[in-house]
């Protein structure tokens, strides 16, 4: 079973691209989901208000991840400084569900899948690229990642400090063994995907 890391700009269709590698019959592990699970964990959360407080916090209990990330992601250097503190909590924690999740699923009955995608916005600084085989670069045009990020609710302020806290996509990019190009419709999209599958993948000399 290969182990393969989507890496992309915001808004690149990252997570778009999984679900397609989904329908070729890979297992997709979407590290903002595992994210979410972790900030539900009650020694993260007992971290997360001794350095943030509690005012990060709803009313259940629960971290307010609206709340938080605008304390993280204002584009100043307090901001970068609460950021890396964030993730020193929840990074770890991730990376130890990711691995969990990897090893289950090479252990699945009957054999693991051909491959599991590993979709994670930070996945080269958190350090979780030293757990993939290879790594996927999805090239999408900037004025289309800004029209998804506004989609989503986003300020194209709010847009730019997220993406200045990720590594630089020329790094990504540069990373990366293959690149798929998300500039056009989802079935020219598909078509990439299917071939990567295909020579990269099922093929035995890949």
């Amino acid at each position: 079973m290969k182990v393969i890391g989507i890496l992309g700009g915001i808004a690149s269709g990252k997570s778009t691209v999984a679900s397609l590698f989904r329908n070729q019959g890979a297992v997709v592990a979407d590290a903002d989901q595992i994210g979410h699970q972790v900030l539900r964990d009650e020694a993260t959360k007992h971290e997360i208000r001794e350095k943030f407080g509690s005012d990060v916090f709803q009313i259940d209990g629960e971290v307010d991840r609206r709340q938080l990330a605008a304390k993280v992601f204002g584009g100043d250097d307090l901001s970068r400084k609460r950021l890396a503190e964030l993730e020193k909590i929840t990074h770890p924690r991730i990376k130890t569900r990711l691995q969990a999740l990897i090893q289950a699923t090479m252990d699945t009955p009957g054999g693991p899948p051909p491959a599991l995608i590993l979709d994670a916005a930070l996945l080269v600084r958190a350090g979780w690229s030293d757990i993939c085989d290879n790594l996927v670069f999805i090239d999408s045009p900037l004025e289309q990642r800004l029209q998804r990020s506004r989609q989503r609710g986003w300020s194209d302020s709010e847009f730019s400090a997220r993406e200045a806290a990720q590594e630089k996509l020329k790094e990504k990019r540069e990373l990366s063994d293959y690149i798929i190009r998300n500039g056009g419709d989802l079935v020219e999209l598909d078509q990439q995907v299917e071939h990567y599958w295909r020579e990269r993948v099922l093929s035995p000399t890949s």
